[in-house]
């Protein structure tokens, strides 16, 4: 258990101050700000939509966005409180005015203390632990993220190669690059702003992937989706999957209940609406979750590669079919954590068995539909 996490687990009987951390944490900006919210500003949020802190606008340009972390504390802060629009969220109990920073800052040392963290210090030195943690997550992370802009970015970071294999792999899996389509080594280095030899080195490690096939005298081409490999995919993850389920109930704890009840409120809130990207990443969030609790990495480095193979049919065959997505993967996604906090090793491995087999029969049948 981490010490974000520690201190999770303390507060998680009050959501008041549990919604206080999370936003302390996620959105780093001046406390006093944080301070300032009133219910009015929190009540029809979603992830990803803007918190209405004015003055972090007036001086730096935009609002932080809401986090999945965020949202969950918001919605458990929700429904346990009955302020009016116009009170503040962390409302001081003389009159209607928000919390000093003084006080808060002694709650939070307070919350070190009771945890044992005190090697921190306070707020800063907390947030500060904390940015370096998803800084590094960040950097070793499978989740796909999507750039704004153009398909790949420039590349100004000290690593080249690893860059560009990183940015292609990104765009590949997440249809930016669809299937069938060719990869010319000129056009790429001209895009990223690099030379040929590092856009080369990353097309042979994308071959060894699967991701693409080099042809001689044809270039690159993403490799087609097929129902063959779809299938075959899916039938090893209905395999090493519930394996690494079974492992990871002999492994849980408090905290990781905590992890695995945000994990999927993300999921939930994202199956409502119509970001798919926000779909698919919290979808992968969930699953990934229970399978490193099992700590057996090279199981999971072998999941991951699975998922890698299965991650073009979801965002491009999700993406097309908005209006129809499945809905039944939140119900099973629930099932499974019912069953892990009951021990149920046997309901967890059903419940993700038909959760792999029904998102596969769904992309099956649209397949006619979306692909040559």
């Amino acid at each position: 258990m981490n010490e974000f996490d520690k201190i999770r687990v303390y507060l998680d009987s009050n959501p008041r101050d549990l919604l206080l951390f999370e936003l302390a944490l996620e959105i780093q900006v001046p406390l006093k700000d944080l301070l300032g919210l009133k219910m009015i500003d929190i009540k029809t949020v979603e992830i990803g939509s803007e918190l209405q802190i004015n003055r972090f606008k007036n001086n730096f340009g935009k609002n932080p966005l809401v986090t999945s972390e965020v949202y969950s504390a918001i919605k458990k802060f929700l429904n346990n409180c009955a302020l009016s629009n116009d009170e503040y969220v962390f409302k001081s109990q003389k009159g209607n005015r928000p919390l000093s920073v003084q006080s808060v800052s002694r709650m939070i040392r307070g919350w070190l203390n009771e945890t044992g963290l005190v090697q921190y210090h306070g707020l800063p030195s907390l947030r500060r632990a904390y940015k370096e943690k998803q800084e590094t997550a960040k950097s070793m992370s499978d989740d796909i993220n999507i750039n704004n802009g153009s398909i790949l970015p420039k590349v100004k970071k000290r690593s080249v190669q690893e860059t560009v294999f990183i940015e292609l792999e990104k765009a590949i899996l997440s249809g930016r690059i669809a299937p069938g389509q060719k990869i010319v080594t000129e056009e790429i280095s001209k895009m990223m702003d690099v030379s040929r030899i590092p856009v080369r080195e990353a097309m042979g490690r994308l071959e060894a992937k699967g991701l693409i096939l080099i042809k001689n005298k044809c270039g690159s081409v993403v490799n087609k989706l097929s129902k063959d490999n779809l299938v075959e995919i899916s039938e090893m993850r209905s395999l090493i999957e519930p394996e690494a389920v079974a492992d990871a109930i002999k492994r849980v704890d408090d905290a990781f209940f905590v992890q695995l009840e945000s994990a999927h409120n993300a999921f939930e809130t994202a199956r409502k609406g119509v970001n798919t990207i926000e779909l698919l990443t919290t979808n992968r969030k969930f699953h990934f979750l229970i399978y490193q609790q099992a700590n057996t990495p090279i199981r999971l480095d072998i999941i991951k590669q699975l998922w890698d193979k299965i991650s073009p049919y979801y965002h491009i065959m999700f993406v097309q079919s908005l209006d129809r997505a499945p809905t039944h993967g939140v119900k099973y996604h629930r099932n499974i954590v019912d069953s892990i906090k009951k021990g149920d090793v046997r309901g967890a491995q059903h419940w993700l068995k038909s959760d792999i087999n029904d998102s596969t029969n769904f992309i099956l049948e649209l397949f006619d539909s979306y692909l040559d």
